[in-house]
């Protein structure tokens, strides 16, 4: 099927970057604005296009930030112009051809008709839909106490390591052997130990590119994330300090465990942001279902529910004897 040049010209142009709007020049004090002359654009047969047919297109079409970046990218408007008038000529060209008295179009044209006024009643009554699915703080505990499920910490941890890689632990890079990847543990864990920052240690020894600039840190991660031998350690070792080196498929990990903290129910104040979320989705989904329901009791509609099982069942042919 052919895409309407105006979808594809969209496309393109939305993929570029958005550049900052172009605001309209201010006319000069004393001096009222003229009133804007109306071009015409095209003849189409007896018709004639309007600019002001084309602006009332861009303006029920596009958003306004869209149009802004119409307005500042060089030549945009000219080519969404020229896709317009395209499809004003084909579209004149496929009603000449009676392709808008075949069965299917009309049907398309129907529903295309449908999603227009029900996108437009929802965004009459947008203000007030949202208005009625604001919460409360009254609204968050009751949320927060009613779906405790919803709101439970897993267990883990805070830490920060070291990654010294052996030969062969990662793709790319060259590695140490044994002996030498545990004599630069040894050199880290002597210049943690003298004082120095891990912020510094981290960044001259790390060969892990996910932490190594952060200090070593990886913050609340969940057990299981990382390899067995680095969970293990995790679980074991003494809050705060170095801990000796641990092997592992990576290489040679110095690691010092900040927190560990334990599955169970996060406190409402820790995670009040994330009830209000929550509460605020369902009061919504609520709010659009009444107003739904209100719209087919007033409509009259009722929706007929049929059985999964068909109500005849056609009967199995009896053997020939």
């Amino acid at each position: 099927m052919l895409r309407a040049p105006i979808t594809m010209l969209l496309s393109a142009l939305l993929a570029a970057q958005a550049p900052a709007p172009v605001k309209a020049p201010v006319p000069a004090a004393g001096k009222p604005s003229q009133p804007k002359q109306d071009m015409v654009l095209a003849k189409l047969g007896t018709k004639i296009i309007l600019q002001s047919d084309f602006d009332t297109f861009l303006r029920l079409v596009f958003a306004e930030q869209q149009r802004q970046q119409m307005s500042a990218a060089p030549g945009a408007l000219e080519r969404v112009r020229a896709g317009f008038l395209d499809s004003l000529v084909m579209a004149a060209k496929a009603r000449k051809e009676g392709l808008d008295k075949t069965a299917d179009v009309k049907k398309q044209m129907e529903y295309a008709g449908i999603r227009v006024l029900a996108t437009t009643l929802a965004e009459g009554h947008k203000e007030e839909l949202k208005a009625q699915s604001e919460v409360q703080d009254s609204d968050l505990k009751a949320y927060y106490e009613k779906h405790p499920e919803q709101f439970q910490a897993k267990s883990s941890f805070s830490a920060r390591h070291i990654l010294i890689s052996t030969k062969g632990s990662q793709p790319g890079t060259k590695g140490l052997s044994d002996e030498e990847a545990l004599a630069r543990a040894a050199q880290a864990m002597a210049e943690l130990k003298a004082g120095k920052s891990w912020l510094e240690v981290a960044k001259q020894y790390s060969d892990d590119p996910g932490s190594k600039d952060n200090g070593g840190l990886y913050e609340n991660v969940p057990y299981g994330r990382f390899v067995p031998a680095f969970d293990e350690a995790v679980r074991k070792q003494e809050l705060g300090k170095p801990g000796e080196a641990v092997k592992s498929s990576f290489g040679y990990h110095i690691i010092q465990v900040e927190t560990r903290g334990e599955a169970g129910a996060q406190p409402f104040d820790t995670v009040k942001e994330q009830v209000r979320q929550k509460a605020a989705a369902q009061k919504l989904e609520e709010v659009r279902k009444a107003f739904l329901e209100a719209c087919r009791k007033e409509v009259g509609f009722e929706e007929v529910v049929h059985n999964a099982e068909p109500a005849i069942k056609a009967q199995a042919p009896h053997s020939a004897h």
